[in-house]
């Protein structure tokens, strides 16, 4: 029961992703490609400057306000007790000690991993800087299934979404009985970008590439869904990696995939100094 409201929830975002992808924008949208999805001019930013230096605990040594509160992780029958600087907690009702939460989103900035608030995304935007990550720490989900389900949403099976210029009628989600579960042994892998594999799936609907890093005996260590260059305005990528006993999503500009190393560190490293105990329930 609980993997399939997983698999529906990861479905609903799926679907969600692949709306925003689909907006066409008369200023921007170059053509329409032979699969009726909007093309847009290919962007070629530099990834964020990284300094190794940079701290991602320095706001733990300094900050004189913390909030403890509790990751409740069902599937996994664990509550992790947590203890984080108050400034990057930007909602009021994060800010209560000792709650319980079952997810929990941050938004950092990639030069020095301080806080960076909605409003100050909005202004960056304004600028054309998008030097910030923002990650999600949930409950423990395989990564084979969330890499099958990123190719189960690129390729389309079960996934009924219209063309842009139908795109106000009613979109269906769910696999048809007559259509076959996707599985990541249907596709082969191939050399990726930044010593990564891409697995070599059709994409039907949702403009993502999916990408996989592979430890020594071929399992998944993080896996990655990317808008793939010249198919959204602002193209993104999703990492997402396990870290004790927690799914951890991070989401940033397909230009900073360079880096994607290195963000997983300091994402590690904030994380390792935020978690106090972790118990079973």
């Amino acid at each position: 029961m609980r993997n399939e409201q997983f698999r529906h929830s990861f479905g609903v975002f799926c679907l969600i992703a692949m709306a925003l992808s689909y907006v066409p924008s008369n200023a921007v949208a170059e053509d329409v490609a032979a699969d009726g999805l909007y093309t847009f001019p290919e962007r070629h930013d530099p990834p964020t400057a990284i300094d190794e230096d940079v701290d991602a605990c320095a706001l733990f040594e300094t900050e004189q306000e913390f909030v403890v509160f509790n990751l409740v992780l069902n599937m996994e029958d664990k509550r992790i007790q947590m203890r984080v600087p108050k400034v990057y907690l930007e909602d009021r009702w994060d800010w209560v000690h000792e709650t319980e939460h079952t997810a929990q989103l941050f938004r950092v900035d990639i030069r020095d991993f301080t806080p960076v608030t909605r409003p100050e995304t909005s202004h960056r935007n304004k600028q054309g800087n998008w030097n910030w990550i923002t990650f999600v720490i949930n409950d423990l989900v395989s990564l084979d299934e969330i890499a099958r389900l990123q190719v189960e949403a690129a390729v389309g099976n079960g996934l009924e979404v219209l063309m842009p210029e139908n795109f106000g009628k009613l979109i269906r989600l769910g696999r048809p009985q007559d259509t076959k579960r996707v599985e990541l042994v249907d596709y082969d892998l191939i050399d990726g970008p930044h010593r990564l594999k891409q697995i070599d799936h059709p994409n039907t609907f949702n403009n993502k590439n999916t990408f996989v890093d592979l430890d020594s005996n071929g399992a998944i260590l993080n896996a990655f869904s990317c808008t793939m260059n010249g198919r959204a305005l602002n193209p993104m990528c999703s990492q997402t990696f396990e870290f004790k006993t927690m799914t951890v999503q991070l989401d940033y500009r397909l230009s900073e995939l360079p880096n994607w190393h290195a963000h997983k560190a300091r994402v590690e490293e904030f994380l390792t100094c935020a978690v106090l105990e972790i118990e079973e329930t």
